[in-house]
């Protein structure tokens, strides 16, 4: 496979590799939109632009991650009151704002009907929301895309479950060096990537399709809750090991998160939903914990 560097000045322009979109993100709206100069990116498995691994790509080689308007805003009227569903079509609430983010790249389809991703819901998660129930559903619709993770020819590893539980200390370190997020478990944390209690009272955890730090984005793709079977992929990486570590940060003595603090590691997977879809994406290790009968 030919690989080329492609920094933050440079576009890469492959043609096939992912979906057309007729809108980019504007700048600053997306930590995707920066790629890190010391990150060499090329062609992947999963996209276009993939770094670490060809299997860790960025959703679209031009653009954010967010679905954008024609003038680049990233915010879409809804009509408030739709159920949110998780990944295996269960509820997971009823949506109280007004407007949403969506990821680009996801549609699924539960009851016959078309869900896409909706980001930071009532349920305080990601979630999948009815393309219907979009206000300009007729605009979002052909901006969607279609981006998936891939499995084909990966030998499976051990078997593994979402964990019911986190680790408080874990959660408030960031995955982002001198990170401008406020102190806490969300905002560039390691708790965006381990099972968080929900406003629905349960712990879930998204699936993401690359992973945090490294300025491809870490974007979710799908959302599972606790006891749900994971099963691990022997992906390959720039590094050798099946898995990325991703640097942690705590607060140095100016409360800045620029004091290193251990690593997070992602392992490469699959979930097979209750609705019978199966779902490929990278997860925290932490957020698991071994268990056996992966389908």
């Amino acid at each position: 496979m030919n690989r080329f560097p492609c920094f933050a000045a440079v576009a890469l322009l492959i043609s096939g590799c992912v979906a057309s979109t007729e809108e980019s993100a504007p700048q600053g709206t997306d930590e995707a939109d920066t790629v890190a100069a010391e990150l060499q990116l090329h062609a992947g498995v999963n996209g276009g632009a993939c770094g670490l691994s060809d299997y860790n790509c960025k959703l679209r080689v031009e653009g954010g991650n967010r679905i954008a308007h024609a003038d680049n805003t990233i915010d879409w009227a809804i009509e408030p009151g739709a159920t949110i569903l998780d990944g295996n079509g269960d509820s997971l609430g009823v949506e109280k704002a007004s407007t949403l983010k969506f990821n680009f790249g996801q549609e699924r389809v539960f009851g016959g009907k078309h869900y896409v991703y909706a980001m930071t819901t009532s349920n305080h998660s990601s979630g999948w929301f009815p393309l219907a129930s979009v206000t300009s559903a007729d605009v979002l619709g052909p901006r969607v895309g279609h981006v998936s993770a891939h499995r084909s020819g990966l030998a499976k590893m051990h078997c593994y479950e979402i964990k019911d539980g986190a680790d408080p200390q874990l959660a408030e370190k960031k995955v982002v060096y001198d990170t401008k997020e406020a102190p806490g478990p969300a905002g560039e944390a390691a708790g965006d990537y381990l099972p968080r209690l929900r406003s629905n009272n349960k712990r879930s955890v998204n699936l993401i399709f690359n992973t945090p730090g490294s300025a491809l984005g870490g974007p979710a793709i799908d959302h599972f809750p606790a006891g749900t079977k994971f099963q691990r992929l022997d992906v390959p990486t720039d590094s050798g090991p099946p898995s990325i570590d991703v640097k942690l940060w705590s607060q140095d003595g100016n409360h800045k998160f620029r004091t290193p603090a251990g690593a997070l590691k992602f392992v490469y997977g699959s979930i097979l939903s209750k609705t019978g879809d199966t779902r490929v994406g990278w997860m925290a290790y932490d957020a698991l914990t071994s268990a056996s009968g992966c389908p």
